[in-house]
C-alpha cells in the first residue's frame, strides 16, 4: 500500500496498541472541570509514528505513544510487535526506514512527559527482532528525533534542543 496523502484510507490491524490492557484512565479526556485539553496528545493507544521503507514496498513501521512498535512486510495485512526493551509507557516519537537497507530502522523515545529527559534511541538492522541503543556516550539530553538518511548506511544524526549529533 502506498500512502496517497489522503485520497484514500485503508483501516489497519489494531493490534499496535494495548488494547488488551484496556486501560479507561488513558483514554479519558484530561483538563479541569470547566475545559478539556484540546491537543490531543493527552490521550494513549494512539498510533504516534509512521514510516514506510523507501527500499521495500509494504514494509511499514508504527510506533505509539504507550510504548510499542509494530512492522508490517505486507503492507499492514500481519503486524508483528517487535517492541525494544524501553521503560513503559514512553513515546515513540520518530521511526526512520533507513533508505539504505529495507531491514534497517531507527526508533526516538519521547519520556519528557514522565520527567525522563534521558535519550533513547534504538537502531534495529533485522526488522525489529534485536536492538541496539546508540547514546552512548551522550549527555542527559531530550533527544525526540532520529534520521539515518545521510550518504553512508553507517550514519545517522540526531538533533537535541541545544546541539545535534553526527554518528561517523
Amino acid at each position: 500500500m502506498r500512502f496517497q496523502i489522503g485520497r484514500s484510507r485503508q483501516e489497519l490491524d489494531a493490534d499496535q496498541q494495548r488494547f488488551d490492557e484496556n486501560d479507561k484512565s488513558k483514554q479519558q479526556p484530561s483538563g479541569g472541570p470547566l475545559t478539556n485539553d484540546i491537543t490531543s496528545v493527552e490521550y494513549y493507544d494512539t498510533v504516534f509514528a509512521l514510516a514506510e521503507s523507501p527500499k521495500k514496498q509494504g514494509t511499514i513501521w508504527a510506533g505509539t505513544d504507550d510504548g510499542l512498535v509494530h512492522v508490517t512486510t505486507d503492507d499492514g495485512k500481519n503486524w508483528a510487535n517487535v517492541t525494544p526493551k524501553m521503560p513503559e509507557w514512553s513515546t515513540v516519537s520518530i521511526i526512520d526506514a533507513s533508505p539504505h537497507d529495507a531491514t534497517t530502522a531507527y526508533v526516538a523515545v519521547d519520556r519528557h512527559r514522565l520527567d525522563d529527559f534521558k535519550p533513547y534511541i534504538f537502531k534495529t538492522t533485522d526488522l525489529g527482532k534485536s536492538w541496539s541503543t546508540i547514546v552512548n556516550g551522550f549527555q542527559k539530553a531530550l533527544i525526540s528525533t532520529v534520521c539515518g538518511r545521510i550518504q553512508s548506511a553507517k550514519d545517522y544524526f540526531m538533533p537535541a534542543p541545544s546541539l545535534v549529533y553526527i554518528s561517523r
